[in-house]
This record gives C-alpha cells, sequence and structure tokens, in this order.
C-alpha cells in the first residue's frame, strides 16, 4: 500500500499493515479494559443488591459487595475517610447510571485518606467491599438507617469534560430562510 502526500510516497509493507492493525486492536483493547481486576470482582457475591442488605445489613456480615454511587459527603477520620454514597445502579462496567433513581444510601469506611477537594459532593464512584453492619445517623428530621462497607477497592469515575466553547451554534436563525423545496443559501453568513 503506498500513500502519497506531495512529492513523496510511503510504502507499507505487509508487516508495516500488521503493526497498524496490532496497535489499534492494542489501542481497543485499552480503551475496554476493566475497573477492577478478575480476582477481585470473583469474590463479589453478586446476589446481594443494595435493597436485600439495606433491609438487614447484620445478617449480610462480612459479604463482598458491588455497589456505586454519588458521593454525598466526604468526611475525613483520624484512621480512616468516611464516604455516605447516594446509591445508583450501576451500568455494565460497573459506572453509575445518570438519573434521579436510587434506593438509599450508604456509608463506606476507606482506611487511609481520601483528598475532600478529589472525592467530594456529586462524584461518582463504584465500590467493592465487605459488609460491616449497620449505623444509624441523622438525616433531614429523622434516623436514617445505613449500611456500613469497609472498602476493599474503589474506583472514582472521571469527571464528564465540558464541551470547550459551548454552546456553539450549529444551524440557521429561525425562522428558516427557503426557497422552493431545498435550502439554498445561509443568509446569516452573508456580508
Amino acid at each position: 500500500m503506498r500513500l502519497w502526500s506531495g512529492e513523496r510516497s510511503w510504502s507499507y509493507g505487509r508487516g508495516g499493515l500488521i503493526i497498524i492493525g496490532l496497535g489499534l486492536l492494542l489501542g481497543l483493547a485499552l480503551g475496554c479494559a476493566p475497573v477492577f481486576s478478575p480476582a477481585v470482582l470473583q469474590q463479589v457475591n453478586r446476589g446481594l443488591s443494595y435493597d436485600l442488605v439495606a433491609a438487614d445489613p447484620e445478617a449480610y456480615r462480612g459479604q463482598t459487595i458491588l455497589w456505586g454511587g454519588v458521593i454525598e459527603k466526604n468526611t475525613p477520620q483520624e484512621h480512616h475517610t468516611e464516604l455516605e454514597i447516594i446509591q445508583k445502579n450501576l451500568d455494565r462496567q460497573h459506572r453509575p447510571e445518570n438519573g434521579d433513581a436510587s434506593l438509599g444510601r450508604f456509608l463506606v469506611n476507606y482506611f487511609g485518606f481520601l483528598d475532600p477537594a478529589i472525592y467530594k459532593e456529586g462524584r461518582k464512584i463504584t465500590v467493592i467491599g465487605e459488609v460491616r453492619g449497620l449505623a444509624v445517623r441523622k438525616l433531614g428530621g429523622g434516623d436514617y438507617h445505613y449500611p456500613v462497607i469497609d472498602a476493599v477497592n474503589l474506583h472514582l469515575w472521571p469527571k464528564p469534560m465540558p464541551l470547550e466553547g459551548y454552546p456553539y451554534y450549529w444551524g440557521p436563525p429561525y425562522p428558516y430562510y427557503y426557497w422552493g423545496p431545498y435550502y439554498w443559501g445561509r443568509p446569516w453568513m452573508w456580508p
């Protein structure tokens, strides 16, 4: 295969095309890599949904779960960090789904420091951890029963990138200017 650019031409032999193809496959494979290792995911009891554990956390003490949601509060303690998370359902890549659907809240104890400037309110997070029990805290005007999880593995999802220079203007001004069955010009760009 030859590519022409001005006076030069490049020739990629069969080996060159194979290397380019392997590079593309490697890039694709790395883009689809799982966020948790298969060994850690094998420890998860997939039958333990949030609503099942929230009904009786003591009955599932020591079981490993995979939950996710949106961070509501980050409270650094002396030896650990406590995250309050609003539960969200997870998609196939274990990422919390968008939307307002939630079954409740849970607490995560991470034995180390999680910077409140990074692990802050509104960030999506997925947690693999062991059920530790139940904590009762004030929420609003009453007591709220939180399932408590000791984190084994955390994944903080990247923030969505804002569109640079948004909003772009993609179309003609209203009303549209049509002449006949087809649009023939762009009057907003005429001098």
